[in-house]
């Protein structure tokens, strides 16, 4: 029986019998690696990506990519087409957005994913989507953008930065590796009363000799780093969310110029088409 094959017939009962949760236990990796148990990926915990045409990665219930307005935004910082543009998504988790951006026809679509359960489903995905103009890489973010041979026409950042102890590197990071521009989707912390957990006090760090405020974010400990598929990958027990204005004056300073924020309702959609959770969630735009 073929993997298609075998896919189609397992699906309904691995989404009957794993939870389709925001965690992952990593004792299953084992046996996913020695025995190529790989329905044991399965549902993805959270993208719905398909694969053929009556097969897909998730419940119905799952997140699509492809009706998201942040592919609408990429397109548009490429004018309305990606070919012969390259492409980088951060933290990809489960590949949803890069599979779009190869099968939108980017040359080169590439996720970079530091956990091993969501890097196995990603190589999951390319390898059944047989895309050739799809790569994906393991490893930390940081890590793998100072090492990549060249640099990207579009940087796609959803979700990463409010995950880091050390916006400014990250930042500094995305600049280096970033020919054309990039979008930064994330939250940023309320200047008159703290969300999600966020610190009471407004606090400040210095950073690049600038000094930046905002407020910190517990994160999960490391040791627990594998399994929290939503969290800092570390190591960082607290991230540093930036206040909106001192995140635009941030990108300012290490070089970025045409910075905008975007305003979700140009791009038109209902209120999933901007599928997170929006409390002082922003996106902003920046060129070279």
């Amino acid at each position: 029986m073929s993997l298609l094959s075998r896919l189609r017939s397992l699906r309904t009962r691995s989404a009957a019998t794993s939870p389709a949760s925001p965690s992952f236990s990593p004792e299953l990796l084992p046996e996913i690696k020695q025995t190529g148990a790989w329905w044991r990926l399965l549902p993805f915990t959270l993208y719905r990506i398909k694969l053929a045409d009556d097969l897909f990665t998730a419940p119905g219930d799952g997140f699509d990519a492809s009706r998201d307005i942040r592919i609408r935004i990429v397109l548009d910082l490429c004018g309305g087409s990606l070919a012969d543009k390259t492409i980088v998504d951060l933290g990809c988790n489960e590949g949803g957005f890069a599979v779009e951006f190869a099968r939108l026809g980017a040359k080169e679509s590439v996720g970079i994913e530091a956990r091993e359960v969501s890097w196995l489903r990603c190589e999951l995905v390319r390898k059944l989507a047989r895309l050739q103009n799809l790569k994906f890489v393991r490893g930390d973010v940081m890590v793998e953008l100072a090492r990549w041979p060249s640099s990207f026409d579009v940087v796609f950042a959803s979700g990463i930065l409010y995950h880091v102890t050390d916006p400014h590197q990250l930042l500094s990071d995305i600049f280096a590796a970033c020919r054309g521009a990039v979008l930064i989707d994330t939250h940023v912390a309320r200047r008159e009363a703290p969300s999600h957990v966020c610190s009471e006090e407004i606090v400040s760090r210095t950073f690049g000799g600038k000094s930046y405020q905002g407020r910190l974010f517990p994160e999960v400990s490391d040791t627990a780093r594998e399994s929290q598929l939503w969290a800092a990958w570390g190591p960082n027990n607290t991230s540093f969310w930036l206040l909106e204005d001192e995140l635009l004056t941030m990108m300012r300073a290490i070089g970025f110029h045409e910075i905008q924020k975007v305003d979700p309702t140009k791009y038109g959609g209902d209120e999933n088409s901007w599928a997170v959770d929006k409390t002082n969630r922003i996106m902003v735009v920046g060129k070279k």
